[in-house]
């Protein structure tokens, strides 16, 4: 059923009825909806409209219509909008959210897309390229020797606000106090020196993974006959990783919540008890900052033969629920440290876990133990996501296995715990290649007769099975765990915190 046909309408003045101008058209649409649309104002050419709109009817009912054709006009802003509105919809956080929808805008606006045919993969090849590279640095006023704050922010064209927190952050020196502070020329040269600097590869990996998730939703969605980003690979981040974590010792490691335990600083909120549980609880358990701020008492088991803490789905970062068991010794701790304490009231409530590497400096600096140091590839940094390192870490040393150490970091990939998390120390590997039988001959020919003997290569016949043999399959990880003991109940074998150095120095 279609028509065309010239709609009526009532004059205001006469009361007369009247008819527009325009023709229009009326039809069934694929789906079976009618459709009315203006057409024309010449009648012939209305006629033709709708016979067109017709005719797409028909091929849209045979399969043979592309819609991507239909938003290939259509503003790259408009498919932007839409995409970051079904993304928000979904079952994601946040902070999530608002991450990948800021870098995908970053690359539109970066690269001045205005179309689908715009987004290409040379483009935004070109884009990510550019900011992985090194900016100019601004010349600074050689007769100006103090700035304000805003004047430090307009030279780093940064946000006012965040001055104080990046001078502070560096450790760069600042003069006065409130509207009197002023900051010397050596903390802007600095700032800017900082500044200048490209982002790592595994920042850049962050913009290309939004943006393709940008463009594989317009490929399932119709808006684009391809994914036209497919192509594109990571950038390799093992050869520029800017923000490496450094496995703490387990002496600095207590040091660390001595020092804490004991200070008379605050930090947004959480005095130095506070802050000192809460150091033992990410030892004890791998959280990260976020899952640590949801905790409430209510959250912890901490009696009877398995102590644990439970989070559910909406409070981790991989969106499933997890009940982590805790070390006997920090679940002692927290025993005490909890006693009274409302069941649903936040334990460590505010905004402390999106400073929370500032927040443990200031204990690190009291303990004497540093924030950073050289490794061999770059700086490492004790900041407090280095503790979840460092449960894995101590995990691997107590002789957990690498599905233990999987399961309790709730990892999915074991690449992660062995790449990121579990990397061995120098001296461990050297234990782990010093158990190793000896190879070398020596220097003397008894020696040597000795080791031909050994390996039976000296042309004599060697029993199959020797006693005290030790089978090729068993592991020097194995011998160890055998001849030390495995802790089954828990896989920190040795208490995190010594109690009894704790009630010294405490």
């Amino acid at each position: 059923m279609s028509s065309h046909f010239r709609p009526t309408y009532p004059d205001k003045k006469t009361g007369k009825i009247k008819r527009l101008k325009r023709w229009y058209g009326k039809y069934r649409d694929a789906s079976g909806v009618i459709k009315k649309v203006p057409l024309s104002t010449n009648k012939a050419a209305a006629q033709m409209m709708l016979g067109e709109l017709l005719s797409k009817v028909d091929r849209e009912r045979a399969g043979l219509v592309d819609r991507t054709a239909e938003h290939a006009n259509t503003p790259l802003t408009t498919h932007f909008e839409a995409w970051a509105s079904d993304l928000g919809s979904r079952e994601a956080s946040e902070k999530h959210v608002k991450q990948t929808v800021g870098w995908v805008r970053k690359v539109i606006e970066g690269t001045k897309l205005v179309h689908l045919a715009d987004l290409t993969a040379e483009v935004v090849r070109r884009f990510l390229a550019d900011l992985r590279k090194d900016r100019p640095t601004s010349l600074l006023d050689p007769a100006k020797s103090t700035y304000t704050r805003n004047e430090l922010a307009a030279v780093l064209d940064v946000k006012p606000f965040s001055v104080p927190s990046l001078v502070k952050r560096h450790r760069l020196p600042a003069v006065g106090n409130g509207k009197a502070r002023r900051y010397p020329a050596e903390t802007a040269e600095a700032l800017m020196s900082l500044r200048s600097h490209g982002l790592c590869a595994k920042a850049t990996n962050h913009y290309l993974g939004a943006v393709q998730q940008f463009s594989r939703w317009l490929a399932q969605t119709k808006r684009s006959p391809s994914d036209p980003l497919e192509e594109l690979k990571p950038a390799n981040a093992e050869v520029d990783r800017r923000r490496e974590r450094r496995v703490l010792k387990i002496d600095e490691l207590r040091l660390v919540i001595l020092s804490a335990r004991v200070s008379p600083k605050s930090f947004r909120g959480l005095e130095g008890r506070d802050r000192a549980a809460l150091y033992s609880t990410a030892l004890g358990s791998g959280f990260r900052a976020k899952e640590l701020s949801c905790l409430t008492p209510g959250h912890f088991h901490l009696t009877g033969d398995n102590p644990h803490v439970y989070l559910s789905a909406g409070e981790t970062k991989n969106g499933k629920a997890v009940e982590q068991p805790l070390p006997p010794d920090v679940a002692a701790e927290l025993r005490v440290y909890l006693a009274d304490r409302p069941e649903r009231e936040k334990i460590w409530p505010g905004t402390w876990w999106t400073r929370a590497a500032d927040m443990i400096r200031i204990d690190l600096e009291a303990a004497g133990v540093p924030f950073v140091i050289q490794g061999r590839d770059g700086p490492l940094y004790a900041d407090l996501h280095a503790l979840r390192h460092s449960f894995v870490a101590l995990l691997d040393q107590s002789g957990a296995s690498l599905r233990e150490a999987m399961q309790l970091a709730r990892h999915s990939d074991p690449n992660l715990t062995m790449k990121v998390y579990g990397r061995l120390r120098l001296h461990d590997l050297g234990n782990a290649v010093g158990r190793l039988p000896a190879v070398s001959p020596g220097g003397n020919s008894d020696t040597g007769a000795a080791a031909l003997l050994a390996t039976g290569t000296d042309g004599r016949h060697v029993p199959r099975h020797v006693p005290g043999h030790v089978p090729a399959s068993d592991s020097g990880r194995e011998q160890s765990r055998t001849s030390e003991g495995e802790n089954t109940d828990s896989p920190l074998a040795t208490p995190l915190f010594s109690r009894e150095m704790m009630t010294e120095e405490g």
